[in-house]
């Protein structure tokens, strides 16, 4: 069977375009499967060879020249609990002085407070001394059969237990 001339260059029209979409589709399906060839790795650097010394851990003194102010890195207050005279101070407390942490820096006078502990001791034995005497005023005043919270001593007593 013999096809007319016009349909025979169609057809052959129509076979070359499918194979051109044909070659294209799988141009483009193949770079899908091929992965992109890494980059070139760089070349490492050779190590730098350098003279080396063991070091020792010790206190030095390094002489250092030069003009201006020194200031401490940090500057801790000081505060005491207390106040008193200072008996003595620890040769730690000076300028520049390594202390840790329960180390003694200063000794106080321990006088005033023995004083005041005196001081607080008798004030207690005042207080007991003024209850006893105003317990014994509400028993002589409730053996007379007062009525009245006043007359029973009752804010004396109230007061002293305070």
């Amino acid at each position: 069977m013999k096809l007319p001339a016009g349909l025979r260059s169609l057809s052959l029209r129509t076979l070359v375009a499918l194979l051109a979409t044909l070659a294209m589709v799988m141009a483009v399906f193949s770079l899908y499967l091929v992965p992109p060839a890494p980059p070139p790795a760089k070349a490492k650097d050779s190590v730098l060879a350098l003279n080396t010394i063991t070091v020792d851990w010790r206190d030095v003194v390094i002489p250092v020249f030069s003009q201006g102010q020194a200031t401490a890195r940090h500057d801790l207050p000081l505060s005491l609990e207390v106040s008193g005279r200072i008996q003595e101070v620890a040769p730690a407390f000076a300028d520049g002085g390594r202390v840790a942490a329960g180390d003694v820096l200063l000794k106080l006078d321990p006088e005033p407070f023995a004083l005041e502990v005196t001081s607080r001791q008798n004030s207690v034995h005042a207080a007991r001394l003024h209850l006893a005497q105003t317990r014994a005023k509400a028993r002589v005043s409730g053996a007379s059969g007062r009525s009245s919270a006043l007359g029973r001593f009752e804010p004396q007593l109230d007061e002293a237990l305070s």
